[in-house]
């Protein structure tokens, strides 16, 4: 009884043991499940730290943990790219890990040509390329041909302030990537216009491509001209975002034969070109029909180009037709004032200026609204951001127009939230005009501290989340409240972008036919 009792309590007391150092030690999982979990850590300041912690949680850990610590590399100090040499010389597969290459913050010596150009060859599988806020003469010719002839896998591309790399350098090294196609030249003044019309004849599947001039002032030249859009325009088709910024040289012939072909841009930026008149830049954001996020802060739009945006028909650009709609306009106001005389006077107090009702039987609104139905705005219908900081172009009056257009289309569904932004322009802003506007919560109107940028919307537009697809509940089609809510009807698929997609109506077993798309 004794040993039976003993054997008893040895058995219960192992298996707590057991309990406690599983609960003790980390949880063991598969390296690729590891991975998975550690791929979905943020790439921020505090990374490598991140993946040093985690190599050290458990055994399957630490090798998914070490890949993705040398998958990002990036340089704050030059003795560190020294000492990553030394450590890749000494297990090259570290260096074969490498899929972005950064140079951030750096400050060093003059010559660090031979040191760059070892650093590329010791990362051939590099895809992001990004060299930035280090010195200007760092990242010249030699080190673009070492990067055409180690990393032919690059696909994107951010420079910074680069004096020393020209214009055939370039060239040269694109014709070694042809998967490149994200590319970002920003204060690069060795490119001029003539070698940016044989740079996009070779980069056919840029979806990103942005030219910037932050460096106004002399000795920083202008190099975009109306060459560099005819070539764009020409050659790249597939283009989602084209941003030019403080671009002084394009004129308004060369920037509709540009952007009338680029049907797949979602994100437009004409920010500080303010010789392009305003009613070119309505005309380009009209032919743009899938555009998501537009930028023409610091430029000549005004209220021309917002009343060529919510009008019914598309407008000319003319002055002989504009001078022809105005007297075709003077002329059905004579002929309506005719028409009305014969009138009696209680007739014309029930019709005001806005209650002439059309053959249709529908109301038009009064002219000191603004407001225009979605249905006869030209405006593209997915915007969702439209900035227009610094235009002292724009009145209240044409900002209302704009904003109660974005209203109906937030009302009617085909929006969640819309946000304008309007810097520097409160002398012609009136805050309570704005305030009024400003009571729909899905509508935001920015008239200070924050600014568009198009780093925030990346993801965004080229990976967007797919489209949830749910079945609508079900209501009255003759309703009208269903289709000013936005809820689709019955027999349609709401799918997460608020479009809807008509299918047919499911058949139950007992009835004839077959099931519902």
């Amino acid at each position: 009884m004794r040993k039976s009792h003993k054997k008893r309590r040895s058995k219960k007391n192992k298996t707590v043991h057991d309990h406690d150092e599983l609960l003790a030690k980390p949880c063991h999982f598969p390296v690729e499940v590891a991975g998975l979990v550690l791929d979905h850590i943020p790439v921020d300041k505090d990374y490598a730290k991140n993946m040093l912690k985690f190599a050290f949680v458990e055994k399957s850990w630490s090798q998914p943990a070490i890949k993705l610590l040398y998958k990002h590399v990036k340089f704050i100090k030059y003795d560190r790219i020294g000492m990553y040499l030394d450590k890749v010389k000494k297990d090259p597969l570290l260096g074969n890990y490498a899929r972005t290459l950064t140079l951030w913050g750096l400050s060093g010596p003059f010559n660090t040509e031979t040191d760059l150009c070892s650093l590329v060859a010791a990362c051939p599988n590099v895809e992001t390329f990004f060299a930035g806020k280090c010195p200007p003469n760092w990242v010249n010719d030699a080190v673009i041909n070492s990067m055409s002839l180690h990393m032919q896998d690059l696909k994107k591309i951010v420079l910074h302030h680069r004096k020393r790399l020209f214009g055939r350098s370039f060239i040269h090294a694109a014709r070694r990537w042809p998967n490149l196609t994200h590319l970002e030249l920003i204060d690069v003044q060795g490119i001029d216009e003539h070698q940016h019309t044989e740079l996009f004849k070779i980069l056919r599947n840029l979806k990103v491509l942005r030219i910037v001039r932050k460096q106004i002032n002399p000795p920083f030249r202008d190099r975009v001209a109306d060459g560099t859009l005819r070539s764009i325009g020409e050659h790249i088709q597939n283009l989602k975002i084209l941003e030019f910024n403080n671009c002084f040289r394009i004129s308004n012939p060369a920037i509709l034969k540009c952007y009338g072909n680029l049907n797949s841009l979602e994100c437009l930026v004409l920010a500080g070109c303010r010789q392009i008149a305003g009613n070119v830049l309505a005309d380009v954001i009209m032919d743009c029909g899938n555009l998501r996020y537009v930028n023409v802060s610091r430029s000549s739009f005004n209220d021309e180009a917002i009343n060529m945006l919510v009008a019914s028909k598309r407008g000319t650009t003319t002055n002989m037709e504009n001078k022809e709609n105005l007297e075709n306009k003077e002329n059905q106001e004579n002929s309506e004032d005719k028409e009305n005389r014969g009138t009696n006077g209680s007739k014309e107090n029930k019709k005001g200026k806005g209650g002439k009702k059309n053959k249709k039987g529908k109301e038009n609104k009064k002219e000191g609204d603004g407001e225009v139905p979605e249905a006869k705005s030209l405006l593209p219908k997915r915007i969702i951001i439209f900035a227009i900081s610094d235009c002292p172009n724009v009145t209240i009056n044409g900002f209302v127009k704009l904003a109660n257009v974005f209203l109906h289309r937030i009302k009617e569904g085909l929006v969640d939230d819309v946000t304008i932004y309007a810097q520097k322009n409160r002398p012609n802003l009136q805050r309570t005009r704005i305030k009024k506007l400003s009571t729909n919560t899905h509508l935001k109107i920015i008239c200070e501290h924050e600014t568009f940028t198009v780093e925030n919307f990346y993801e965004n537009i080229l990976y967007p989340p797919p489209a949830t697809v749910t079945k609508s509940p079900i209501v009255d089609e003759s309703s009208s409240s269903a289709s000013s809510s936005g809820i689709a009807p019955n027999g349609v698929l709401k799918t997460g972008f608020r479009e809807y997609i008509v299918v047919e109506k499911s058949v139950e077993k007992g009835e004839k036919g077959g099931k519902g798309k």
